[in-house]
């Protein structure tokens, strides 16, 4: 057993510390804890309009010229600004950061020209005694001390009641650090104030979101917008925000919208950091890099569009670019094709090759030791016992599965080769750029790891007010429903569960496994559920390409559900399908896949997995005649009315990758997300695309997009800006298929 604490979870050299213990956070206090439990005083921060012109001071590795940063900064007009601050808001001890020697000095003398005890301390010769100047201000004897790169941590002096920061600091970390100088609680201290230049220069608007998300709120632009157009800020108890109105105007300047947002996200980490973001660094702070990187098409390839590669990784771009963007978008329903990268890595051998008897080992090993991938060896269903089945029952089962898939194509391409027992990577690389390659490539899987274990904890720890979808099935033709796992949803209900129902009835479910197949109003013996369904949904409850949902959520101690809205445009229709059935294989030969058959994927079931994130398994495959297939294709059914004549209800279609180039006109799976995080999944339709796009200063941005129905009784739904950029394309309608 292995306790890690810390002071300082965030650090200005990007190591997550959390990831030494595989992510397992059990407790952490901020800032707002602290003011809580009145360890620390609440703050009153006063915002002044900086009269230093930012835009004209030269802008390098995510710091300002210090040179002309430190010319500017001294001037005359922004001390007499400080001075009045100052006047308004009196204190008996202060530190002023600033940022540089001379501008220590500078301060200090122009502070004593005003009457006022300062001294200046920082590394080096040239300044006041440290000790002395640290035991004046302690007793009160010094009422001003200057500093630079000092007392960012570590300081203890609880009387300071006031800290001003002359310096702009671009880094998060440094500057609540600077902030908790002045927090600490003493005898008389009820407030710190914090007295602060806003400049032009999006740093600032950054810092305002670091203040803003002190107490619980989310650190994005979001909250920023919302505080600038009024909102209270959630501030912890006590504290106070006060930012002139012409400073407002100025951050407001600098507020991105849309896209722009995660980017300049992705830019103030890079500026803290001093270097380039990992996708790792990047998911961590909350951010998805497939938003952030979805114009160039890959992260690297944004990376390169931000000139933040080296030449090295230049090189293995293009050579291995492909491989890359594969990585960032392949299916992963389970952990197991990243856990066998990861233990490629590890082992360095992805070109040299692994015995399979001996590397399912490790793969085994990683995957039993690790506290949240282990959950994909959980629960039942699985074809072999992955902890009491012998080695080599196990290695068979794990060849025929993560190995054997990476050994098929992906993205139209094999990129691993399997020779017996030998598995290695297809494509050789320069002994030079092999280090960069699986750098990058480790960065990717580090990331994908990362994102799939967190959708587990967010699973496992969603307890309390625990919500969940059951989907409408059929079992010897009466509608029932299929449920999550409790591996899957720990805080599910499981057994008799007295459920409320939308019209303030009580019922009792029944839940088992997977499924509830059992309910009744409470006191009454006979199952009414197919009944129950049947008046939500109509007589289509359960059956085959229908995606009727029920939702459960717990709230005030008690399990409520009611059936999901189906939106018009994509109900299931009473008509009788036109369309013939169609025989859907489990399994199919390898050579027959992508030559006669296709996959089939249910895209009713797949609602939230599928996009840039993943893509759902295949239900089966199925035969498609008189078409030239290609990877990437699968078929799907299409319910509804809105696209007839040319798509009958019911039918199943054929679908394609979309091509590249303008998608106007073209009749398009999407998938419409109704939440700001792709990932929360949503709504899919088929629909006539049409978009009209606006240039900005860093490249275009949809106006508007409009997904139009080829049924005149339908309405076409339009997408603005903020909407449209959390549009999926899945694929493109190819033609409607034969029964077989």
């Amino acid at each position: 057993f292995v306790l890690g604490l810390t002071a300082t979870p965030e650090r200005t050299d990007g190591v997550d510390v959390a990831t030494i213990f595989d992510d397992n956070l059990a407790y952490q206090a901020s800032i707002g804890d602290g003011i809580a439990e009145e360890s620390l005083v609440p703050f009153h921060y006063i915002g002044i309009k900086d009269t230093v012109d930012f835009g004209q001071i030269p802008w390098r590795n995510g710091r300002f010229d210090p040179t002309e940063l430190e010319e500017r900064v001294i001037r005359s007009e922004r001390m007499d600004r400080l001075w009045a601050s100052m006047q308004l808001h009196p204190a008996g001890r202060t530190i002023v950061f600033c940022c540089s020697r001379r501008h220590a000095i500078c301060t200090r003398d122009w502070l004593r020209a005003k009457g006022l005890s300062s001294s200046a301390v920082f590394s080096g010769g040239g300044g006041d005694s440290y000790a002395e100047s640290l035991q004046k201000l302690r007793s009160g004897e010094l009422q001003t001390l200057c500093v630079v790169d000092m007392f960012n941590e570590g300081l203890d002096i609880p009387a300071v009641d006031r800290v001003i920061m002359l310096r702009p600091t671009e880094s998060k970390v440094i500057f609540l650090q600077q902030l908790g100088r002045g927090l600490r609680a003493s005898e008389g201290k009820s407030r710190l104030l914090v007295i602060d230049f806003v400049g032009n220069h999006r740093i600032f608007a950054q810092r305002m979101v670091h203040i803003l998300a002190l107490h619980g709120a989310a650190g994005n632009w979001g909250t920023l917008k919302r505080w600038l157009e009024g909102e209270a800020p959630q501030l912890p108890d006590g504290c106070l925000l006060d930012v002139e109105l012409v400073a407002k105007d100025l951050i407001r300047e600098f507020l991105p919208t849309g896209p722009k947002e995660a980017t300049e996200g992705y830019r103030a980490l890079r500026d803290e950091l001093g270097r380039r973001p990992t996708l790792l660094e990047v998911f961590g702070q909350g951010f998805l890099p497939r938003s952030i990187s979805a114009a160039q098409g890959s992260w690297f390839s944004f990376a390169d569009a931000e000139g933040d590669i080296n030449e090295d990784e230049r090189s293995v771009l293009e050579q291995f670019g492909d491989w890359l963007k594969m990585l960032e978008t392949t299916s992963l329903t389970k952990s197991y094709k990243m856990v066998v990268l990861r233990v490629l890595l590890d082992e360095g051998r992805m070109f040299t090759g692994v015995d399979l008897n001996e590397f399912a080992k490790s793969c085994r090993r990683l995957l039993q030791s690790h506290e949240v991938l282990r959950q994909d060896l959980l629960g039942d269903g699985h074809a072999v016992d992955h902890y009491l089945a012998a080695d080599p029952k196990w290695t068979k089962w794990w060849n025929k599965w993560p190995i054997d898939r990476w050994a098929d194509q992906q993205a139209g391409r094999n990129w691993f080769v399997r020779d017996g027992e030998d598995f290695r990577f297809a494509s050789g690389c320069d002994e030079n750029l092999r280090a960069t390659f699986e750098s990058m490539t480790a960065e990717i899987v580090d990331w994908r790891l990362a994102q799939y274990a967190r959708k587990w904890k967010q699973s496992a720890s969603n307890t309390d007010g625990v919500s969940f979808d059951a989907k409408v099935s059929h079992s010897s033709g009466k509608p029932i429903l299929f449920v999550l796992d409790k591996t899957k949803c720990p805080g599910r209900p499981h057994g008799p569960t007295l459920v409320r129902l939308p019209d303030g009835t009580d019922w009792e479910f029944k839940f088992v496994k997977v499924a509830c197949n059992v309910a009744a109003p409470q006191g009454e013996k006979s199952n009414q559920l197919g009944a129950l369904l049947h008046s939500w949904f109509g007589q289509n409850a359960g059956l085959p390409g229908t995606g009727f949902i029920v939702h459960f959520e717990k709230r005030d101690d008690a399990w409520h559900a009611m059936p999901q809205e189906i939106p018009v445009s994509t109900a299931v229709s009473s008509l009788e399908s036109d369309s013939p059935a169609i025989e859907i294989l489990p399994e199919i030969s390898r050579s027959a896949r992508y030559t006669t058959h296709v996959p089939v994927y249910d895209v009713t079931a797949a609602a939230g997995v599928w996009g840039p994130e993943g893509s759902p398994t295949e239900i089966g495959w199925v035969a498609v005649a008189d078409r030239r297939l290609a990877p990437g294709m699968f078929v799907a059914r299409v319910t509804g009315t809105s696209m007839t004549p040319r798509i009958p209800p019911g039918a199943w279609c054929l679908f394609r990758s979309c091509p590249a180039g303008t998608k106007n006109g073209r009749l398009l799976l999407v998938q419409c997300n109704t939440h700001l995080d792709p990932e929360d999944g949503g709504k899919y339709t088929v629909k006539r695309y049409s978009s009209i796009k606006q240039i900005e200063r860093e490249g275009w941005e949809h106006e508007s997009v409009t997904l139009e129905p080829l049924n005149p009784e339908f309405s076409p739904i339009v997408l603005n800006p903020e909407d449209a950029v959390n549009l999926r394309v899945i694929g493109e309608f190819v033609g409607v298929v034969s029964g077989v």
